[in-house]
C-alpha cells in the first residue's frame, strides 16, 4: 500500500515541477548560459565563427554566467534543486573543455572552481534556509507556548481558587459555627468538649498542610531563606509524603553562588522533571543529581520508567503538554542547555547544564 502511494506521489510531484514558474525561469537561464557558452553552435553566419558572443578569447565569463541558475535554483528549490541545475550546468561545460577550448587546461580548471562555487553557493543558501525554518518554528512555538502557559496560569488561579473556596473557607466556617455555637450554648464539659476541641485541631491541621502545598507550589520559602539544595531536599521529602515516589537526592557538600532568580529557574526545571516523573513515567523511585564540574552545574533526573519518543517532542506541545518546552525556555533563561533522553521502557534522563 505504502508503494503504491509513493509511486502515485512521484507523477505528482513532476506535474507541481512542471507548473512553477521557477522551474522555467532556471531552465531559461541554463538555456540561455548554454548558448553563451556554444556560440559556433548556432545556426546564424555572423555568430558560427565567433569563440566567444563577447568578442573574448577564454569563456571565464560564461562559465561564470552559469552560477546564475545555480543561484536561482538553489533559492527556489532548496538544496536539490541547486545540486540539480549544478549537475546540469556542469555537464552543459564540461564537453566545451575537451571538445571546443583552446586552453583546456585553463578552462578545466574554471569550470571546476564554479562548481565548486556553486556548491559553496548551495549549501550557504540550504544552511541559511534551514535558520529561517528554524526560527520561524522556535517563533510559532514560543507563541503557542505562552499562549498556553497563559491559560494554564488562569487554570491554576481558578483550581486554587476552587480549592481554597470549596475547603479551606468551608473548613473555616465549619470552625467558627463550632467556637459560635459552644459560646452561645455554653461550654460543653467532659469528652463533648475533647470531641469538639480534636475535630477543629484536625480541621486546623489539614488547613495548613493545604496553605504550605499552595505556597511550595507558588514559591517555595526555603529557596529564599536556606537556598536551592535544602528547597530540593524539601521537594524531595513532599514527593515522597504526598505522592509515594522516593527521591534520592545527591549533592556535594559545597556548591557554588548563582543568583536567586537562577535558583528559582533551576528549581521549576526539577520540579517539572518530577511532575512527569509521577505523571507519566509509573515508577515510584528517582534520582536528582547534582554536582559542579568545570565551572558548570549539572543536574540530572533520571527515571527508569515507560519513557517516551524524542521524535513526539512537537506532538506533545500540540496537544497542549508543554512542560518540556517550558524547561528548556528556562535552561535558555539560565544560559546553559537542556538535554532530554528517553525511550520507550527505557526510562527518561533530563540533564541541564548551566554556567557559575
Amino acid at each position: 500500500m505504502k508503494k503504491s502511494i509513493r509511486r502515485a506521489e512521484k507523477p505528482h510531484r513532476f506535474l507541481i515541477l512542471l507548473s512553477s514558474p521557477g522551474f522555467w525561469i532556471v531552465t531559461g537561464l541554463l538555456m540561455l548560459s548554454a548558448i553563451l557558452h556554444y556560440p559556433q553552435l548556432l545556426p546564424f553566419p555572423d555568430v558560427s565563427g565567433m569563440n566567444s558572443l563577447f568578442g573574448l578569447q577564454r569563456h571565464a565569463v560564461e562559465r561564470i554566467i552559469f552560477l546564475l541558475p545555480i543561484t536561482l535554483a538553489a533559492y527556489i528549490g532548496g538544496g536539490k534543486g541547486g545540486v540539480a541545475c549544478l549537475l546540469a550546468a556542469l555537464s552543459l561545460m564540461f564537453p566545451r573543455v575537451f571538445l571546443f577550448s583552446q586552453f583546456p587546461k585553463d578552462a578545466f580548471f574554471e569550470t571546476c572552481m564554479v562548481g565548486v562555487t556553486g556548491t559553496l553557493i548551495n549549501l550557504w543558501l540550504e544552511s541559511r534556509r534551514r535558520q529561517l525554518h528554524q526560527q520561524k518554528r522556535m517563533e510559532e512555538k514560543l507563541r503557542f507556548y505562552t499562549d498556553k502557559i497563559s491559560r494554564a496560569h488562569e487554570e491554576e488561579r481558578k483550581r486554587i481558587a476552587r480549592e481554597l473556596h470549596d475547603d479551606t473557607i468551608q473548613d473555616l466556617i465549619v470552625i467558627s459555627r463550632q467556637l459560635d455555637s459552644g459560646i452561645k450554648g455554653g461550654v460543653p464539659a467532659g469528652a463533648k468538649w475533647k470531641r469538639l476541641q480534636q475535630s477543629m485541631r484536625e480541621r486546623i491541621d489539614e488547613m495548613i498542610v493545604r496553605m504550605r502545598r499552595f505556597i511550595q507550589f507558588l514559591r517555595p520559602p526555603t529557596l529564599d531563606y536556606l537556598g536551592l539544595v535544602p528547597a530540593l531536599r524539601e521537594l524531595a521529602g513532599d514527593s515522597e509524603a504526598v505522592h509515594g515516589i522516593r527521591i534520592r537526592l545527591v549533592v556535594p557538600e559545597r556548591l557554588p553562588e548563582i543568583r536567586k532568580e537562577n535558583e528559582l529557574l533551576v528549581y521549576r526545571i526539577v520540579q517539572e522533571a518530577l511532575n512527569n516523573i509521577r505523571k507519566h513515567s509509573g515508577v515510584k523511585e528517582a534520582s536528582v543529581l547534582i554536582k559542579h564540574e568545570e565551572a558548570m552545574l549539572k543536574v540530572e533526573v533520571r527515571d527508569t520508567g515507560k519513557g517516551f519518543d524524542m521524535r513526539r517532542n512537537d506532538e506533545f506541545i500540540r496537544n497542549g503538554k508543554v512542560g518540556i518546552m517550558g524547561m528548556e525556555e528556562r535552561a535558555h533563561l539560565l544560559q546553559g542547555t537542556l538535554s532530554i533522553v528517553s525511550e520507550k521502557g527505557g526510562g527518561t534522563a533530563v540533564r541541564l547544564e548551566v554556567p557559575c
